[in-house]
């Protein structure tokens, strides 16, 4: 079993073959998938919020009864946002209330109350930091791209870049350097954030410092 990543047309593949772990997600919060949402009613839904974009553990809804509370016990607001029908969102009265990356919005314009949508770090801001999930380069901050990160049959996209050592590597919200890893015997590597445990890591993504296929790398850090 091995590792491959390449680069092509300015869009990094890494692909980590073997599992990945499971992670069950509870209603509004970040996922991939929808293996990753933990009730069976909940699908994996993308929401998009001007140039912020993210997905959500979300289920279709009639009216607000039958939306789910969030982890404050607040009930969920059912909403329509583009053409995917009425779904569950997470209500909020501040960019507090909300998860990572998501702030207090609404989209209406004042007709209804505010919810919870992606912002990336907050509704003053679309800026994604190093090592966070993004959509567009564009949105990235100063120095890295966005690249498509790929395990297997999942994939998620963060900014990141190439790199010939760790002094290459942006830092991440720790303020600790990137790792820069030459995961193909190439010209050059690619920077993954450094982690102490799966806490360290964003949604999705796990720390270890070995692959599925027993590859040791020489430091922790996050894969999806």
């Amino acid at each position: 079993m091995r590792i491959h990543a390449s680069l092509a047309m300015g869009v990094l593949t890494v692909a980590v073959l073997g599992g990945c772990i499971a992670r069950s997600r509870d209603p509004y919060e970040a996922c991939i998938v929808n293996a990753d949402c933990n009730t069976t009613t909940d699908r994996c839904l993308d929401v998009v919020n001007g140039t912020a974009r993210d997905s959500i553990c979300s289920s279709s809804c009639s009216s607000s009864a039958q939306c789910p509370r969030d982890r404050m016990g607040a009930i969920g607001d059912c909403r329509v946002l583009g053409t995917g029908g009425a779904n569950c969102f997470q209500a909020c009265a501040t960019d507090s209330d909300c998860n990572f990356g998501f702030g207090c919005v609404d989209p209406d314009g004042g007709s209804f109350d505010p919810i919870c949508l992606p912002v990336r770090g907050g509704s003053s801001t679309i800026t994604v930091d190093a090592y966070e999930a993004c959509n567009s380069t564009r949105l990235c901050v100063t120095g890295t791209r966005c690249f498509n990160i790929r395990n297997g049959s999942t994939a998620a996209d963060e900014c990141t870049e190439n790199c010939n050592s760790d002094a290459d590597c942006p830092l991440d919200i720790r303020g600790g350097n990137g790792a820069c890893l030459d995961i193909t015997g190439g010209s050059m590597g690619v920077c993954f954030e450094r982690c102490r445990g799966d806490l360290d890591c964003r949604t999705g993504f796990f720390c270890d410092s070995q692959t599925a296929g027993g590859i040791s790398l020489p430091v922790t850090v996050c894969l999806p």
